[in-house]
């Protein structure tokens, strides 16, 4: 399968993820603490090489040992709570293993879809980067991987997610995802994006 792949890379760091509803079921704490240096936001980095691993904070790690805990399970649950058996569920469930929901806080979904949604909590409270450095648990975003808006065109931005689990040496990005087959784990490089 070929993907149109948005080069974004989106730090699992969130920041600034304080819940409004303290009775929340899914507290939320600040990881402002956890940033590293090499995590910063950029719309654009264009000409950078990518990608290399860093190891990560506990809890970078931690959420990507939940995306694996994920591979071959036919429902997402976490706690008892069910999520959408597609990425953005996906996505969704690992993070709320760590007490982040990033569905929090957007209002309706108003014809958009999951993935898109995502997006927009993390630009609104966490950080959009382009690499070349990937945390695990990092979320990777991807253009065209449907024709969503059902016009025969490749004009349908934010159509893919995935939980980082790691980097192999030559710059491969591991990541594990839900398709149609199921949750499984995949590889991305962005040197040779054809194959």
């Amino acid at each position: 399968m070929t993907l149109s792949v948005l080069a974004v890379l989106l730090a699992a760091t969130l920041q600034g993820c304080a819940t409004t509803d303290p009775s929340s079921r899914y507290q939320r704490d600040a990881l402002s603490d956890e940033l590293s240096d090499d995590v910063f936001p950029v719309r654009a980095a264009q000409g950078r090489p990518c990608c290399d691993l860093v190891v990560g904070t506990p809890r970078q790690q931690t959420l990507a040992h939940s995306a694996v805990g994920f591979l071959g399970k036919s429902r997402i649950e976490v706690n008892g709570r069910r999520f959408t058996f597609d990425c953005s569920g996906l996505a969704r469930g690992v993070y709320v293993t760590q007490g982040i929901d990033l569905y929090d806080g957007l209002g309706e979904l108003d014809g958009g879809n999951g993935v898109g949604r995502i997006y927009g909590h993390v630009v609104q409270h966490g950080r959009i980067h382009y690499g070349p450095i990937v945390h695990p648990g990092d979320l990777v975003f991807f253009h065209n991987t449907w024709d969503f808006n059902r016009d025969d065109h490749f004009n349908d931005p934010l159509t893919h997610v995935g939980v980082v689990e790691g980097v192999e040496r030559d710059g491969t990005v591991v990541f594990v995802s839900r398709v149609a087959g199921g949750i499984e784990r995949y590889r991305m490089n962005l040197r040779m994006p054809d194959t």
